[in-house]
């Protein structure tokens, strides 16, 4: 067979078949609770805020902040937008990014962004920022891979205080605890709408049948992100206010159950095995 022959036409079919496709993507209604991945970097739904998504046909107008805290005096933050400068990130108005999607495979969705993407990380008292400016840059979404919408319907309480109750439901266990100290808890509701919130408590019980096993939330099903600093935390998607002090929600992200051993490297740190792990799928919040 002739490969020469028959490469042209076949290169062709192909060409216009993919165009013909791109051009029949649809823009997701929703990225609320997807991880984005750009420029090299993977930010996690629990470290992010979508202050703006409009989308019209295959394309949708972005404007997505992130921010993580690392340890003390350590944290980095990110913000995808129009902004021409590192002054125009912060303004009111700042103008939203533009994405063009161009293929889907089940809940991937991949395209280009053409807008700017600001950087910068902060270091024991010492702070270094950047602004890149994107052009048709490779973006992409991984959506919820449940049906659960990770949008809330109702603003969640303003901040968690020492002695507030919570159950937390996973696909196999419920279970109660008290918060008895808010510091190191981390609990904050995301701008603009306040009907979702980063949650990741500073102590949890260990497990009633297993005594030896604790537990631990994570918002990433990536064993090699689990209880490392950057391992993102799980968030709340807030869908009923019961009273002013009782407030349930939709909770994604995974909870581990984990025994400690001697570490085989030397280290006076011992070494974690993870036991087990669940799919997070709700929350109530008691105040007192």
């Amino acid at each position: 067979m002739n490969m020469f022959l028959i490469s042209v036409p076949v290169i062709s079919a192909v060409l216009c078949g993919a165009g013909a496709y791109a051009a029949d993507i649809k823009a997701p209604a929703s990225i609320a609770g997807a991880t984005i991945k750009l420029n090299g970097a993977v930010y996690s739904p629990g470290d992010v805020t979508i202050e703006q998504y409009e989308p019209d046909k295959n394309t949708a107008r972005v404007i997505m902040r992130y921010s993580k805290q690392l340890m003390p005096r350590i944290s980095g933050a990110a913000a995808l937008t129009g902004a021409a400068s590192v002054e125009e990130v912060y303004e009111g108005k700042v103008k939203p990014a533009v994405v063009t999607f161009t293929g889907q495979e089940s809940r991937v969705y991949s395209g280009t962004v053409s807008g700017s993407l600001y950087r910068s990380s902060f270091y024991r008292g010492k702070e270094d920022e950047e602004i890149i400016i994107l052009k048709n840059e490779k973006i992409e979404f991984i959506l919820n891979d449940d049906d659960r919408s990770a949008e809330g319907t109702v603003n969640g309480p303003s901040e968690l205080v020492k002695g507030t109750i919570i159950q937390i439901r996973t696909d196999k266990r419920s279970f109660i605890f008290k918060i008895m100290d808010d510091f190191g808890t981390k609990y904050f509701l995301k701008y603009p709408d306040e009907k979702t919130a980063v949650f990741e408590p500073a102590e949890l019980p260990k497990d009633t049948e297993n005594p030896n096993v604790s537990f631990w939330l994570s918002g990433d099903e990536n064993l090699e992100e689990v209880m490392t600093a950057d391992n993102p935390p799980p968030y709340i998607a807030f869908t009923k206010k019961l009273s002013d002090k009782i407030y349930e929600g939709s909770l994604f992200g995974w909870l581990y159950g984990y025994t400690e051993a001697p570490s085989s490297n030397g280290s006076t740190f011992p070494a974690y095995v993870i036991q087990f792990k669940e799919r997070l799928l709700g929350i109530t919040i008691v105040l007192p």
